[in-house]
This record gives C-alpha cells, structure tokens and sequence, in this order.
C-alpha cells in the first residue's frame, strides 16, 4: 500500500510541493515542512476570536483538531508514536487504509471536522477547506483518492468526537451558575461590567493525563486580613504600587499579554467589546514560530501542536478547580474597599476569582512542553499580537516568555504576586505530567519541590 502526504503551503494561493521521499514498511511518503499545519491553526484561532469563546473552552477547542491530525501525520514518519494512547478514554484510532491516500487531506479533513463540532461560526474552515480541496484537484489529483483520504481522516475524528463526546463538557454547559459567598475574602464581580463567574464548572472535564483535577492543587492562598500589616495587606499594596509607576516597558509587556478575549470599553449608554486572541490562543501562535523557524516537518508540527495543545487543556482543568475552589477575592475589589476607593487596575479584571493565575499557570504548562522538544536555550521573536497592534517581543527561552506573561498580571494590577507563583508551579507540574504520559524528558531545573 502507499500514502502521500502533500504539503500544502499558502502564498497568493495553494501550492502543493512534492519532495522528500522517507520510507516506512516499505511505503513511500511525500512530505515537506509543516506550515500548512500554523495555518490550519490560524484559521481556527480567528474562529475563536469571532466566537467570543472563554479562554478555557478555547484550550479544549484547540486541543481534539490538533489531536486529530497528528493521529493521522504520525504515519508520515518512521518513529512516531500515537499520544491519544497515551492519554485518558481515547480508544484506538485506525490506521491508513490500503491503496493510495493523501495523508494531508486526510489530517485536515480530521481537524476541520473535529473543529466544526466545537465551533459556532463554521465559514471560515468549511471555506478554507474547500479552496484546499479545490486546488489539490487541480494538481491532478484524482477524486477517488481524494475521496479515500477524506473517508480516513473521518473515521479519526470519529474517533476523537467520541472521546471528546463524554469528556462532560456538554453536561457542564447545564449546570448551575456560580453562587458568590458571603465569606471575607472571597471572589466577588469586578467593574466596569461585574459579570457572573465564567466557567464555575470547568473541574468536571474529564481531563487528558491528570488522574483527578486537583492532583496538583498549590497551597492555601495567602490568608486575607484586613489589617494592614498583614501578609494579604501588602500584597494589595504591592499591586497598586507596582500599577501605578508603570514604565513604557512594562506597559508594553502588560498590554502584550492581556490576551483577555472580550475587553469591554464604555461610552455612556455604548459598550464597545475589543475581541483579542485567548491565552491559549498566544501559546499556540508561538508555536506556528517555531514550526516555521524550525522548518518542522508536518509530523512534527502536528505533534507539537497536540501536545501544547493537550498542555493547555489539563492546566485549565486544573487551574480553574483551584481558582474555584479558594474563591479568592481579585485586588480591584479589595484596593477599593480597603485601600483605595478610585484605584482601577491597568487592565480589565476578567470575572473569574483570582487564585491561582490562569495566564501564570496555561504559559508555565506550555512552555514545560516547548522546553522539553527544543531546550531551554531556544531563543525566539513573537510576532502573534501585531495584528492587534502591538510590536514584537522577543524571548531567549519559553520559560522567560513565560515569567514575563505571569508578571504581566501583577503590572495590569489584576492578580496578586502570590497568585502568579502558584500558578507557575502548578503549570510546570501539569505540563511535566504530560511529559510523563508520553514518556518525553521533564527539566528537573524547572520542577518545583513544593
């Protein structure tokens, strides 16, 4: 039997290069680099954008595409490995049928129709699938192959759907909002829109390689007071200090990663929302850098999409049990009540409660998998939010990307010091639990003891 996969590389249009033969049992493949796997990324991003999607159910929409088609990509190369093997209630995905397939049709056929079942706004897939589809015919690729290609890249993302079908997103979507307490201390709506608790529920996901959402739950917060000498006083201080001598650098750096996927601005009567790329979203952008710096294979970009991808969702599952479970009041609400009543923090507080940092926690997670695939020496230039007009940052390693987008939340003046650390530490131990699971190398430099 014999499969082809095409690299499909998008300029002014679709261009499919056939090069560098590897073989494999004796079957012959074509393939070249992996950026057509960034775009299918990109595509599914500025879905995401216009979807209004939270940023946890963003990772999840992320993470089964990106799962789909490595599934399939892995055939592409001689020592791949499958990672939903790996990971919780995934049953076996089939391999390649025999005869000759496009390997590339059949991955983007499992990533768009995975990706369609999580998504409102289907145009911009369906569209972008179907002006792929229409070139490779023109190439002279016959219809029963592409045909066959599309009828295995389903069969995957049935595969995928039925996992992601009983993981208990849809039942989530059911439950009971989040009741605020009455209890000092606790989490409470935040200005300009004081809106309800995003995402209360989100610990009943099943998720991917944690044994239970809480395996890796830091410590107790630091404990409120309303004494000013106490611990969480100065805490409070610290971040109304620290906002109000803001540099052009750190307001650089703080805008860079705001990364809040729904900003509300208020003229009178008129509410105007600014819709950016999610946390998540700017982790899996850093990795279509890398795909194109690295001159990645489409195995091999598919593989590091998933896994970043699979990072991300098992640090929100874990992340949001913790900020639910402590509750822990976000500074904008003490400042104003203990402090300071006009103090408004550099960025909009999202409506969630504070502990432990989601941006701390998703960035540490992603940049334990990239640190472990390409070291931790890996320099780079991201250039993922000049579409939303800021300059590019550059970075000598995934985890300074990563510190700097958790000091970010203290600089916006939405998260204490103390809830940017304990995320960290939480997302480097998710991210190497993963590592574990695939049997990849963990950097003992960055485990944490606590």
């Amino acid at each position: 039997m014999k499969y082809f996969a095409v690299t499909l590389s998008l300029v002014a249009s679709i261009i499919f290069f056939f090069s560098s033969c590897s073989k494999r049992s004796g079957y012959t493949f074509n393939y070249d680099n992996g950026n057509i796997i960034s775009e299918w990324n990109n595509k599914l991003t500025e879905t995401i954008v216009q979807d209004l999607f939270t940023p946890p159910v963003a990772s999840r929409i992320y993470s089964y595409p990106n799962l789909a088609a490595y599934e399939v990509l892995k055939y592409t190369k001689d020592s791949s490995e499958s990672i939903t093997s790996h990971l919780r209630e995934f049953e076996p995905v089939p391999a390649p049928p025999s005869g000759e397939i496009n390997l590339s049709v059949s991955a983007l056929n499992a990533f768009t129709l995975v990706a369609l079942k999580m998504i409102y706004t289907e145009k911009v897939l369906k569209e972008y699938y179907k002006i792929t589809i229409d070139s490779l015919a023109k190439t002279g690729t016959s219809k029963e192959i592409i045909e066959k290609s599309e009828a295995y890249g389903k069969a995957v993302a049935d595969v995928i759907l039925k996992r992601a079908s009983k993981d208990m997103f849809k039942q989530t979507r059911g439950m009971t909002r989040y009741s605020l307490k009455e209890t000092d201390g606790s989490w409470k709506p935040t200005p300009p829109d004081y809106m309800q608790g995003v995402e209360p529920n989100f610990k009943f996901i099943h998720p991917f390689v944690l044994d239970t959402c809480s395996a890796f739950r830091q410590e107790t917060p630091v404990a409120f007071s309303e004494d000013k000498k106490s611990d969480f006083y100065k805490s409070a201080m610290e971040v109304m200090t620290v906002s109000k001598s803001l540099d052009s650098e750190k307001v650089e750096i703080t805008k860079y990663w705001d990364d809040n996927p729904n900003v509300s601005s208020h003229f009178g009567h008129l509410t105007i929302f600014d819709q950016k790329m999610t946390p998540g979203g700017h982790w899996m952008a850093i990795v279509s850098n890398v795909v194109k710096n690295k001159s990645l294979s489409q195995a091999d970009a598919a593989h590091t999409f998933a896994l970043t991808g699979v990072s991300l969702f098992d640090a929100f599952i874990a992340c949001w049990e913790a900020k639910y479970f402590y509750t822990t009041i976000r500074p904008v609400t003490y400042i104003q009540k203990h402090i300071d009543s006009e103090w408004l923090p550099f960025l909009q507080t999202p409506p969630f409660p504070e502990y432990p940092s989601g941006h701390s926690t998703i960035s540490a997670s992603a940049a334990t998998i990239l640190t472990s695939l390409f070291g931790d020496n890996y320099a780079f230039t991201d250039s993922s939010e000049v579409p939303y007009g800021m300059p590019v940052r550059s970075f000598t390693s995934f985890f300074e990307a990563s510190d700097e987008a958790a000091m970010s939340r203290l600089y916006g003046g939405i998260h204490f010091r103390f809830g940017n650390e304990a995320g960290k530490v939480l997302g480097r131990k998710v991210g190497n639990k993963v590592l574990e699971k695939l049997n990849l190398p963990a950097f003992a430099s960055h485990q944490e003891t606590k």
